[in-house]
Parts: structure tokens; C-alpha cells; sequence
């Protein structure tokens, strides 16, 4: 297989990499900041929930406040007209209905005012606490990083070094096969009692599939797509 050895020392120093990688995301500072950025996430989602419920009681009272100014000045009208006709009356009753029907509004939320206020101190109780825990997490990350971060970098760089080696439909086939999380992407097979297995799966290879691998420099595993080539 063309390529071969560069593609196979890539691989070994791609998986070297993302064992770096994964070691600091599976460190208990990152999984500590990310449970803390989560947790904030939701005490601010709380707030502002509540905050809103809190401006939807105030319209209502705002409102309320508003009929009321309306309907003492209908009567304050009322009351200086030498004769009150139905209209009148019909505008005043819907005028006080409105108002009823507002008053009702807050009196159903009177009780949830409480419990809204007391939510919305804790929300801010929980997210600066949270802030907190996020920001001393990250440090601690971030210390536990710079320790890792030159071996990332000069893994990196021999990475990019390499993939000019490689022919450009070899390495897309083998990113495409990372791409879904396989490593190593390409293996070689084994015997066994005369049967062919993928060394990256252990699923014996068909009878097509052993011949194919037999006549060409590598065959794609039909079970978990990995390259299978062979050696030497």
C-alpha cells in the first residue's frame, strides 16, 4: 500500500495525541468547570424566567393602576353631567369589569410573588457560587494544561509534517474513518485456521473479502470499515 509506514506512523502519533487531548478532558478540573458552567447556565435561565414572571405581575398591576385612573375620571365626568345615559353606564360597568378581571390576574399571582422573589435571590445566590467553582476549575485547568500543552504542540507539528507526506485520498480515508472514532483506523489481519480477522473488530473476513485482501495491498473491512492491510 502506497504510503504505508508514513500513514502508520501518523496514526501512531494522531492516537498519542488525542490520549493528551482526552487526559485533560477527562481531568476532574475540566469535568468540574463544565458541571459548574452548566449549573450557572441554569441558575441564570432561572433569574431571567423569573424575571420575566415578575415584569408580566407588574404589567398587571400597572394596568390595574391605569383602569382605576380611568374609571375615577368617568366618574368625576359622571358626576358633572346633568343626565347619565345607558351608554354611560355600559362604559363604566365594562370600564370596572376590565378591572375585575385584572385584579383577579394579580390576586391568582399574589402568592407567587414570594415564591418568585425568593427563587430570583437564590438563582443569584447559586450563580455566583457557580461562577466561582467555573473560575477556580479553570485555573486548575488551565495549570494542568501548560504541563500537557508542549507535548500537544510538538505532536501537532509532526502531524502537519506528515500529512505532506501522505497522498490526500489515503489521509482523507483515514480521517473519515477517525472522524467516527476508530483507532487505529488501519490494522493488519490475522490467521486463524486458515480464516482472515480484522484486527481492529476480530470479525472473520468473507470469502470475497479474503480474497480481495489476498490480491491487493489493502481491503476495507466490511463490518467496521477499517483499512486492513498487510505487512511488509
Amino acid at each position: 500500500m502506497k504510503d504505508l509506514d508514513i500513514i502508520l506512523k501518523y496514526q501512531e502519533l494522531d492516537i498519542k495525541l488525542r490520549k493528551a487531548n482526552d487526559a485533560l478532558e477527562k481531568s476532574k478540573s475540566y469535568e468540574n468547570m463544565e458541571k459548574a458552567r452548566q449549573d450557572f447556565s441554569i441558575a441564570k435561565k432561572t433569574r431571567d424566567d423569573n424575571e420575566k414572571t415578575a415584569e408580566n405581575i407588574l404589567s398587571y398591576v400597572e394596568s390595574a393602576q391605569k383602569l382605576s385612573k380611568e374609571i375615577n375620571a368617568m366618574l368625576d365626568r359622571l358626576a358633572k353631567k346633568e343626565e347619565i345615559t345607558d351608554e354611560d353606564i355600559a362604559q363604566l360597568e365594562k370600564a370596572k369589569a376590565k378591572l375585575s378581571e385584572v385584579e383577579a390576574k394579580i390576586s391568582e399571582r399574589k402568592g407567587q410573588s414570594e415564591k418568585i422573589i425568593r427563587e430570583f435571590l437564590d438563582a443569584g445566590e447559586q450563580g455566583k457560587k457557580h461562577k466561582t467553582a467555573f473560575e477556580d476549575n479553570k485555573k486548575e485547568f488551565m495549570e494542568l494544561k501548560a504541563t500537557k500543552q508542549p507535548e500537544i504542540n510538538e505532536l501537532t507539528k509532526e502531524l502537519k509534517a506528515l500529512e505532506e507526506k501522505i497522498s490526500p485520498e489515503v489521509l482523507k480515508l483515514y480521517k473519515s474513518i477517525t472522524a467516527e472514532r476508530k483507532f487505529p483506523a488501519f490494522v493488519d489481519a490475522y490467521v486463524d485456521k486458515d480464516s482472515y480477522y480484522c484486527r481492529g473488530c476480530g470479525i472473520a473476513l468473507s470469502q470475497a473479502k479474503t480474497s480481495e485482501y489476498k490480491n491487493n495491498p489493502y481491503c476495507i473491512c466490511e463490518k467496521c470499515k477499517r483499512v486492513i492491510y498487510k505487512k511488509g
